[in-house]
């Protein structure tokens, strides 16, 4: 019987970093906004972030999900739940830059949007909200324009 060598792997959970931020709970979207803010504004690129909260919405893990361009950046919902999955969150917020200072939702984030929900509802992690926010202060959910 012929025999195959297959690459056996682990998946770790590595801290990249510490950052201190004005909220340890998230209980509204305001409160996320306020951390997308300090981690996406005055950015000259298109960049996602996303915020892995507890079951009680503690705080558990920040990860930057992609890096773009002027004008997007490429991310699939595989990409969103990646770390949310490995450091056991039950729900995640998650918000992109618009260097272009319109904070409104383009098409392809409405999209993308519904897919990253769904994924999430087949993971049993919730998707809490989708922002988009601009370097002069404001924010847009994606979740209202569904």
């Amino acid at each position: 019987m012929q025999t195959y060598k297959v690459t056996h792997y682990k998946v770790k959970l590595v801290k990249d970093s510490v950052g201190s931020y004005p909220v340890e709970f998230i209980s509204t979207s305001t409160d996320a906004a306020k951390i997308f803010h300090k981690l996406l504004d005055n950015l000259p690129h298109e960049s996602m972030i996303g915020i892995f909260v507890s079951g009680n919405n503690k705080i558990i893990g920040i990860q930057t999900l992609s890096i773009g361009g002027v004008h997007g950046c490429a991310v699939m919902p595989c990409d969103v739940f990646r770390g949310a999955v490995a450091c056991g969150a039950s729900g995640i917020f998650i918000s992109h830059n618009h260097p272009s200072g319109n904070p409104t939702p383009s098409a392809e984030d409405l999209k993308f949007t519904k897919s990253v929900i769904d994924a999430g509802n087949i993971l049993g992690i919730t998707v809490l909200d989708h922002l988009v926010v601009t370097s002069d202060g404001k924010t847009r959910s994606c979740f209202l324009f569904d």
